[in-house]
């Protein structure tokens, strides 16, 4: 009884355990070569790779001296152009995945190029590129391109970028096109700079130039300034002593019969809510998208980013709903109230003013 006790712990823990390991791949890790480059540098910058590389979960690197990839093209007699010369490497590494690159100068700049092949099916599977001025320090610069270079192959989290402002329900735009209200939050934004206002009715227009690189984690804070408040105007009637003022009001024919505020108003909320329907439309075919997708296997990415979108027609739809049904109902009941309202006016002349009277 003891004994098949032990059995069961061991084998359900080779059960659990097994995952762990057999996602990771073997990996070779090659000194990069140098062409017209001090050797010290190409042994610093080969020393960047190999360290980021062991800090991928993913990869377990088999190799613990440096190997040197020129060798082995000697030794087998091949060209590391050929997907079988590169087949023949990793066997002999014993390793599935190879790590390799080179570094030259050439002119006034330094290129370095790196390189992950799978020998299994004769893949690359990523690549980096990448060309610097000989005024900058290469060790410096190359090491934040290895560095990135790396985090894609560590699965690091994707961007986030929250936006807060003390003025609640302030909009927010991102590249001229509007997100949502704050507090805002938003993730999966691929790096690149983006251009950020934050707004309200009663405040100055927040602008900001967001920069954002992969895997950042931005929080912006945008501190709205109030409009100033605008007096009313002053009018200054002017008369000389001893004159007799009187008004002369001169009529003149009524601008229409037609109570052009309120239908403007009942045309804003049709078109509003029209807008409305669209977006929820929208919402539909996204909730739809998702079910569709998620039975053949979606990604975390794409979940992401149909969630996004979802939330982004849900906004808007909100928004027109609100404006629509404001619009209407108070046309309507403009319309209802004032049902003789014929915008009349009448405009008139005296010795120092312009008299208007507007009737609705």
């Amino acid at each position: 009884m003891f004994t098949m006790h032990r059995f069961v712990v061991v084998l359900f823990t080779l059960l659990v355990a097994t995952p762990a390991w057999a996602e990771q791949l073997s990996a070779g890790i090659l000194n990069l070569e140098g062409k017209g480059v001090d050797n010290q540098l190409v042994e610093t910058l080969s020393s960047i790779v190999r360290n980021e590389a062991q800090q991928v979960e993913k990869y377990q690197v088999v190799n613990k001296y440096a190997i040197n990839l020129q060798d082995m093209l000697i030794v087998l007699n091949c060209s590391a152009d050929s997907v079988a010369c590169m087949k023949q490497v990793a066997e002999q590494v014993n390793a599935r995945v190879l790590i390799y690159g080179n570094i030259e100068k050439s002119g006034g700049t330094f290129q370095i190029a790196l390189s992950i092949f799978d020998s299994q099916t004769g893949r690359t599977l990523n690549k980096l590129n990448k060309t610097i001025s000989d005024t900058d320090d290469p060790v410096v610069a190359f090491r934040q391109e290895i560095e990135s270079f790396f985090a894609r192959e560590k699965g690091l989290a994707t961007t986030r970028v929250q936006i807060g402002s003390p003025v609640s329900n302030a909009e927010v735009y991102m590249e001229d096109t509007f997100i949502g209200n704050v507090p805002l939050e938003r993730k999966g934004l691929p790096p690149g700079k983006y251009s950020i206002r934050v707004q309200h009715p009663n405040y100055e227009p927040w602008t900001q130039v967001l920069e954002l690189k992969e895997g950042a984690d931005i929080s912006l804070w945008a501190d709205l300034v109030k409009k100033p408040v605008q007096g009313p105007k002053n009018t200054t009637t002017v008369t000389t002593q001893n004159e007799v003022k009187q008004d002369v009001v001169t009529e003149t024919d009524g601008v229409g019969t037609i109570n052009w505020g309120a239908w403007s108003a009942v045309g804003v909320g049709g078109l509003a809510l029209a807008g409305s329907g669209i977006f929820a439309v929208l919402m539909g075919n996204v909730e739809q998208d998702i079910s569709d997708e998620s039975r053949a296997g979606i990604t975390e990415t794409r979940y992401n980013e149909l969630v996004d979108r979802g939330e982004t027609y849900e906004t808007a739809h909100r928004v027109l709903l609100g404006v629509g049904a404001v619009s209407l109902i108070g046309g309507v009941t403009w319309l209802i109230l004032s049902p003789d309202s014929g915008g009349n006016a009448s405009l008139g002349f005296t010795g120092s003013q312009v008299v208007g009277t507007f009737k609705w």
